[in-house]
């Protein structure tokens, strides 16, 4: 996970001008924050809706609602 963070730090112009140095521009580092917080509530909101899809068939197919594996197999993935 940290290849990631790694790729997104900062250059100390966040995006500024062509080879400029200088203290990170606190208000677009903010802006690109708030941009990114509001895609993942936007997919937090459609992950959700698909929750309550899968619930909605499962009740009808009469598959039990709890499935321990997929979970695990959820959690696995997210923490890999």
């Amino acid at each position: 996970m940290s290849e990631a963070r790694d790729q997104h730090e900062p250059t100390g112009d966040a995006g500024g001008g062509a080879g400029e140095q200088g203290p990170p521009d606190l208000d677009a580092l903010r802006r690109r924050i708030d941009e990114i917080d509001a895609r993942l509530i936007r997919l937090l909101n459609e992950r959700a809706s698909l929750v309550v899809d899968i619930g909605r068939s499962k009740q009808v197919t009469g598959v039990p609602i709890y499935a321990p594996h997929r979970e695990a197999e959820v959690l696995r993935r997210v923490l890999e």
